[in-house]
C-alpha cells in the first residue's frame, strides 16, 4: 500500500535520544473517504487540513514537556 504525504502534513516525530535516530509518520485519517485510498474530493481535503490545524496542534501541545 502506498501513501500520500505533502510537506504540509502534520506527523508524529518519535526520536531515540540514547541512540540519536528519528522516525516519521503521518496521522491516520480513519475511516471514509481518505486520500491514502485515492478519494480527492472537498469533504476529504476539509478533514485533512482539520487534522493540520486543530488536530495536530492539540496533539503537539499535549507532547510537549
Amino acid at each position: 500500500m502506498a501513501g500520500v504525504i505533502s510537506p504540509s502534513m502534520v506527523v508524529y516525530v518519535v526520536e531515540n535520544v540514547t541512540h540519536g535516530n528519528r522516525a516519521f509518520s503521518t496521522l491516520n485519517e480513519g475511516y471514509g473517504k481518505v486520500l491514502r485510498y485515492g478519494a480527492h474530493s472537498e469533504e476529504v481535503l476539509a478533514k485533512l487540513r482539520w487534522m493540520n490545524e486543530v488536530m495536530g496542534l492539540v496533539l503537539a501541545g499535549a507532547g510537549a514537556e
